[in-house]
């Protein structure tokens, strides 16, 4: 009598124990652990306000690469300077950025990307406001240089934080998106730049950043998750190619 209760009351606990995982059926596949592909978007990027203040992060970043051939003219009669100046001022942006896309990833792998796209997001302001109230050419140089630093961060680990977080078919569609939005940038940056300087005047090609970043930083903190840094990553940076460049 007791053993056939016994037997009962394990029946029991199995038949109700929620952690025991079903076997499935026949001809199923099983299901993965840790989540499925539409969880992992759910559960990354919680809604498309991310998306958007990614993209407008990185247009403005191709923006700033194109606007300054339109403005050349206008900063010349300012400042009276040499067309050698301003090709640094060009420059500066593009070496800048060129130079720290490369260890970018390797520092957001080590110390987060979020965290270190928002460190990028930081300084693009601080040289996007440097520029736009440059007094001299030496100074605009310097802000135009310091915008390239945080660009290097910011179009590298945009895109690595939305591949990372979306299924891995949509990854093809993102990367379109995305380039769409680096060419819609070059080719509307002429455009856009000469209507600034026809309207409101050359520094405020670099002014606008600043209020347009002031909206897309508090989105990127409250819509993109924090990741989760992984130390135990041996990749190096490679700091003196980046010294080359």
């Amino acid at each position: 009598m007791n053993l056939r209760m016994d037997l009962a009351q394990l029946s029991r606990i199995h038949h109700h124990n929620p952690e025991t995982p079903k076997p499935p059926a026949a001809g199923e596949p099983p299901k993965p652990e840790g989540g499925s592909e539409t969880s992992k978007v759910r559960m990354g990027l919680a809604s498309n306000i991310a998306l958007i203040a990614l993209a407008t992060g990185q247009f403005l970043v191709g923006l700033d690469l194109s606007v300054m051939s339109v403005a050349l003219p206008s900063i010349q009669k300012d400042f009276g300077v040499g067309m050698a100046q301003l090709e640094w001022a060009m420059m500066a942006y593009m070496v800048a950025g060129a130079a720290l896309a490369v260890p970018a990833g390797a520092l957001g792998d080590r110390t987060g990307r979020r965290r270190l796209y928002l460190i990028g997001t930081s300084i693009f302001v601080v040289g996007s406001a440097i520029s736009a109230l440059s007094p001299d050419m030496a100074v605009l140089i310097v802000g135009r240089a310091i915008q390239g630093v945080g660009s290097g961060f910011m179009g590298t680990l945009a895109l690595a934080m939305l591949t990372s977080a979306v299924a891995h078919d949509q990854i093809a569609k993102l990367i379109g998106l995305w380039t769409a939005v680096t060419s819609g940038a070059s080719a509307f940056g002429p455009i856009i730049g000469g209507a600034m300087v026809q309207f409101f005047g050359w520094r405020w090609m670099f002014g606008i950043n600043v209020f347009l970043m002031a909206a897309v930083i508090p989105l990127v903190l409250r819509e993109v998750p924090r990741d989760t840094p992984d130390k135990s990553l041996n990749r190096k940076v490679d700091w003196l190619g980046s010294s080359i460049l």
